[in-house]
């Protein structure tokens, strides 16, 4: 299936053309020595979320991937329904892309695109069953092609078959596949129990592909004789490395930093890589985190504050539109010092329990040990829980913020 879009009405600057080809010639959008620029990166995260039919879900699926900084996020076996996927994921994105199944909540492929991405959309193409979606756009001056996949457990040759054929059709540019392969390209690095010498069929067809399509896989580039996994079986007590994002050569030479990051909800990790790009500053606009207003310190450090502020100034010397005006900064002040230190304990919680976790992972995927493992379930469970909580509360929020816009665009 295929679907022209049109493009977005606001541009975005992003890769200089010289970054990608050997043109030399300084382009003044995206010339690295304009001092309007800054050096930023172009970050792709991909997981597979274990189905995603449940706002609380959605919510910490993206709240996760967004947090790696990423702002094009690929999202594999959704179990969404064809022409039934939600509208609304989070308020930074803006533009969604779905390759699902007609009539079940089975397989599904993804792609949401965070609102600050200079990607510009053209066109996209999906296959019948959920497993592969195709989207071309560009970047400026520069075309690119986005591939997400979701492949199945068997028949994997003729699926990766149907991968390269869907590439040549509709390719258009610079190239990047991502998404879960169910297959690993280097088995006795990617596969935590490999004992065989015999490569496996699906591996033959993953590399055919990589060849035919002139890719390269981007963790491994940056990590060649490492071992690291995205995925744990609980049945084989193994681990692989099965997401995976893909990328042209010629954009390798752009790859900045690439990681695996874990996931406590998911029997998947985070696939993250980085691209660097250059894009012009924007000046940020402070909003008040309405919040706040439920936290007791909050409240009480702005009723001493405020009666106090005007207390000390309303003295005859400033004329009092000068003393109003400024009071504002005053308060700006006191909420966004108690929204810092409240983010700060949060992310510190969240930032040790993850830390926790890798360590546990490690661990546990060196030495497979029953009492590692439990303490690993044991941290992820709370982590979960954390995000959960912290979804609802967004929800919340964004269910709050409806209701102010509908009503304000009622005429009675």
């Amino acid at each position: 299936m295929t679907t022209p879009i049109s493009p977005p009405r606001t541009t975005s600057p992003g890769l200089s053309p010289s970054q990608i080809s050997s043109h030399n010639s300084p382009d003044p959008i995206t010339n690295p020595n304009n001092k309007n620029e800054a050096p930023t990166t172009l970050k792709i995260a991909t997981l597979n979320c274990k189905g995603l039919n449940t706002p609380v879900k959605r919510r910490i699926a993206c709240h996760d991937l967004l947090a790696t900084g990423a702002q094009i996020l690929i999202l594999t076996e959704t179990h969404l329904i064809r022409q039934m996927e939600p509208k609304y994921w989070h308020k930074n994105i803006d533009r969604k892309f779905f390759s699902s199944a007609k009539d079940k909540k089975t397989k599904g492929a993804g792609v949401l695109i965070h609102r600050n991405c200079p990607l510009q959309i053209k066109g996209h193409h999906t296959d019948t069953e959920g497993r592969i979606l195709l989207i071309n756009g560009t970047l400026p001056n520069t075309e690119i092609t986005l591939v997400a996949i979701y492949a199945p457990n068997e028949k994997q040759a003729e699926f990766f078959r149907q991968v390269d054929r869907t590439i040549t059709q509709h390719m258009s540019g610079e190239l990047i596949v991502a998404g879960d392969f169910n297959s690993v390209l280097i088995p006795s690095l990617d596969k935590s129990k490999h004992r065989s010498s015999t490569i496996p069929t699906a591996t033959k067809s993953l590399r055919s592909l990589i060849k035919s399509q002139s890719l390269l896989d981007t963790w491994r580039t940056l990590n060649p004789d490492s071992k690291d996994y995205t995925y744990y079986s609980t049945p084989h007590d193994s681990y692989s490395r099965i997401d995976v994002i893909l990328t042209s050569n010629s954009l390798i030479e752009l790859l900045s930093d690439t990681k695996i990051i874990p996931c406590s909800w998911s029997d998947h990790e985070i696939m993250l890589s980085a691209f660097t790009l250059h894009t012009i500053r924007s000046i940020g606009e402070w909003k008040l985190n309405e919040w706040l207003l439920n936290f007791n310190p909050v409240i009480q450090e702005l009723s001493q504050s405020i009666p106090q502020y005007f207390s000390d100034n309303q003295n005859g010397e400033v004329s009092e539109e000068i003393v109003w005006a400024a009071h504002k900064p005053v308060i700006r002040g006191i909420l966004i010092k108690h929204a810092t230190h409240i983010r700060k304990q949060q992310f510190t919680k969240i930032k040790n329990l993850t830390a926790e976790i890798l360590s546990l992972e490690t661990s546990h995927k060196l030495n497979h040990d029953s009492n590692t493992l439990t303490s690993l379930i044991n941290k992820k469970g709370k982590l979960k829980q954390i995000l959960i909580e912290k979804a609802e509360k967004s929800l919340r929020n964004s269910n709050r913020l409806f209701t102010k816009k509908e009503t304000k665009q009622t005429p009675y």
